[in-house]
């Protein structure tokens, strides 16, 4: 459980009506078939039409060079009678670091009780999330580089706090982290670049599912620590797989409330091109206890490395437990596509 930054961004919320069934995200892999890139825009999400999205810098799009996507997302279908589920989404404005952002945004967001009813517990937890870079920049935002471009990367995160009831409202926290940094390296910089990250203007959107419960909860805090293999071309850079054991009393529905996957130390580090990410849990067992994997990675494996690529997860994974008429389905694709947005079919 985290204490969110103050607020640094005002935020758009939308929402959809209450049911009784939700699809939940389980996990999501984004990889590069060839190179390391920059990244100008990345998108998950389970709620509405499923769908992801990756774009890199110039040497992905075609313009010098075209790559291709392998990519992964994972998906829970829940029904129950002891929960009610509300899905919505939050777009903010992630401002200049030069404003002190740090490449974050938090907001508030507000739904009206009557949406969900009254239960004893609720819970917001992240459904999916897009970030962008292509989108209208300041005065301060230099005329020799495009954001269409993308920049090099120190990490992402989304996380939702808790809510609040106080009879009427139901509200909780987004902060959401597009982290943006220079290599520091005069191999593969690019100066331009570099002195447009400090006054970029970023766009972010945090999907989300607020959950009214009757059940348990157990919180897991994730963490891990991993500085990759630097021997190019193509390092050895494997995902870290971390073992989760926990008790559940009645059917478990695990949810992410929270993750931060962050590159090389995160604000005011060097950033790095990226390969591959991945976050994903596999959470397996009855009423008698809870075993599964998180498997996490950021990776720069490329024919051509900057330098050595670290990275850190500070996630948090929920499991409810609910008992009553409750069931889960899996639901899993992976595919191939090229540079832009693609529909998942589960």
């Amino acid at each position: 459980m985290h204490t969110l930054m103050p607020l640094l961004s005002l935020a758009f919320s939308t929402g959809c009506g209450v049911t009784d069934d939700a699809r939940l995200l389980t996990g999501f892999d984004l990889l590069w078939d060839e190179l390391s890139h920059r990244i100008s825009a990345l998108e998950v999400a389970v709620t509405g039409e499923a769908q992801m999205g990756l774009e890199g810098g110039d040497w992905s799009t075609g313009e010098d060079y075209t790559d291709f996507v392998h990519w992964g997302l994972g998906a829970i279908d829940v029904t129950s009678d002891r929960a009610a589920f509300y899905e919505g989404a939050t777009e903010v404005t992630i401002l200049p670091q030069s404003s002190g952002s740090g490449n974050e945004a938090l907001a508030a967001v507000a739904v009206s009780k009557d949406e969900l009813g009254d239960w004893p517990d609720y819970i917001a937890v992240v459904s999916g999330f897009t970030f962008e870079c292509d989108v209208d920049q300041g005065d301060t935002y230099p005329d020799d580089y495009s954001p269409a471009g993308g920049y090099t990367s120190t990490g992402f995160g989304v996380r939702l706090g808790e809510v609040s009831d106080d009879g009427d409202t139901l509200s909780f926290e987004a902060w959401t982290r597009f982290g943006l940094g220079p290599t520091g390296e005069e191999y593969l910089d690019r100066p331009q670049m570099d002195g447009a990250i400090p006054e970029a203007t970023l766009g972010a959107t945090l999907r989300w599912t607020l959950i009214g419960y009757r059940g348990s909860r157990d919180d897991l805090a994730l963490s891990a620590s991993v500085e990759h293999e630097h021997d190019p071309p193509y390092s050895d850079q494997p995902s870290e797989i971390l073992a989760t054991s926990t008790a559940s009393s009645g059917t478990a529905v695990p949810v992410w409330q929270g993750f931060d996957l962050i590159v090389n130390g995160g604000d005011g580090a060097h950033g790095d091109y990226l390969r591959q990410v991945v976050l994903a849990h596999t959470i397996a067992g009855t009423e008698q206890g809870l075993t599964g994997e998180v498997e996490a990675n950021v990776s720069g494996s490329s024919l051509v490395e900057v330098a050595q690529l670290s990275f850190e997860l500070d996630a948090d994974l929920v499991v409810l437990g609910l008992k009553g008429n409750t069931t889960v389905e899996v639901k899993s694709a992976a595919g191939e596509a090229e540079v832009g947005t693609w529909s998942v079919d589960f």
